[in-house]
């Protein structure tokens, strides 16, 4: 099975044709932004089916990744509280 990754900047939806996501990365590129960040994961169908939330307390040019092994056939929905220096990226099949 090959992985993938997609690389979010911004609230978006990520779709996945095997709709298994294995976690997510997430990547301090500058120290500009306003932390702790507050990452939020939820259900593509729905805002209010949250699946996951991370804490991006990464001090300057650092990386944190999460685990979420789940199945979600609609995709996921990943907000955050400040994108400001702050890339996530999505792991999935």
């Amino acid at each position: 099975m090959q992985y993938r990754s997609t690389k979010v900047t911004a609230n978006t939806t990520v779709s996945s044709t095997s709709s298994l996501f294995y976690g997510i990365l997430l990547v301090s590129t500058g120290g500009g932004g306003t932390l702790p960040a507050r990452v939020k994961i939820y259900d593509a169908t729905s805002a209010t089916n949250q699946v996951g939330e991370f804490t991006a307390a990464l001090p300057e040019e650092s990386k944190l990744y999460r685990s979420l092994n789940i199945v979600c056939k609609t995709g996921l929905r990943v907000e955050c509280s400040d994108w400001t220096d702050l890339e996530a990226y999505v792991l999935h099949a």
